[in-house]
């Protein structure tokens, strides 16, 4: 699997193409994590060119999250600070720390500030999708899901996923995360079988 397809089976491909470049050229630095592979090299952040991109800095972020390296997400989050001050993708991602810390007081914190400044970006639905990993890792499985639902319904409806994260562990069994994602199943069939209709529809026209 190429680096382009791992970052889209994680999440979203972000717009426009050229600014995935420098995760293209190290491909190998990419987190274990996202090729689903056993490892935990990780990334050699020294090694990767810099780029101006903040979603790219937030996937970093996340990965070394996962990978249970804090400390390097931490510096992560305080560059994306720095070099993106206006930004909000780093908000929930304190969050995560925290929790991962143990500080569910810090987590809380750092939630209330999401759901203060986070709606001004464009795809909130990354925040909500953080915020409810947040909620089931504190087990918290009842407003887990409802930040899961609303990041489905408003730009990502991303089922698979859902399944793969093991910070939503603790909501498998639970018979609404079944619904959302058996729902969110069927949506994405009808969409492929759309898809593959209106396909065979512009190939027979003349």
């Amino acid at each position: 699997m190429n680096v382009t397809t791992a970052i889209m089976r994680f999440g979203e491909l972000p717009p426009p193409t050229h600014r995935l470049k420098p995760l293209l050229r190290a491909p190998r630095l990419l987190p274990r994590l996202m090729i689903k592979a056993d490892s935990q090299e990780g990334l050699d952040l020294s090694r990767l060119p810099r780029h101006t991109y903040s979603f790219l800095e937030y996937l970093l972020a996340l990965c070394q999250i996962h990978l249970g390296r804090l400390d390097e997400a931490e510096a992560i989050i305080a560059e994306m600070a720095r070099r993106f001050p206006a930004d909000v993708l780093g908000l929930p991602l304190r969050a995560l720390v925290a929790v991962r810390r143990g500080d569910a007081a810090e987590a809380d914190r750092q939630i209330q500030i999401t759901e203060r400044d986070g709606t001004r970006y464009g795809h909130y639905h990354h925040l909500q999708y953080d915020v409810a990993c947040v909620h089931a890792l504190l087990g918290r499985k009842e407003q887990a899901l409802a930040w899961l639902t609303a990041a489905a319904r408003n730009g990502y409806p991303c089922g698979s996923h859902f399944e793969r994260d093991e910070f939503l562990d603790p909501l498998r069994g639970m018979e609404g995360f079944g619904k959302l994602v058996a729902d969110l199943r069927t949506e994405s069939e009808g969409y492929a079988r759309l898809y593959a209709e209106l396909q065979r529809t512009g190939e027979e026209e003349p």
